[in-house]
């Protein structure tokens, strides 16, 4: 099941995304660029579909702190929503 079939069936429950990115095999926590998830495409579909969702961003390596985390909460809010 792909993620936008996902968030379709349960937006009315959702109130929040845990958000980070992996290899899609290991949960690595990694930045929402570096990874199988492509968030270009995922992030106009929720901000579409559950605008009232809270964003959790998750990073695990001291690597992704401080300015490539400002980094990736700039690029969220900056997505368009797309229909």
């Amino acid at each position: 099941m792909g993620h936008e079939k996902l968030i379709e069936d349960l937006k009315d429950q959702i109130i929040g995304f845990h958000l980070h990115n992996n290899d899609g095999v290991r949960d690595l926590h990694n930045r929402l660029n570096d990874g199988t998830i492509d968030f270009d495409d995922l992030m106009p579909f929720i901000k579409l579909k559950v605008p009232q969702a809270s964003w959790i961003i998750e990073y695990t390596r001291p690597i992704y702190h401080g300015q490539p985390f400002i980094e990736d909460i700039a690029m969220l809010m900056n997505y368009e929503v797309s229909e």
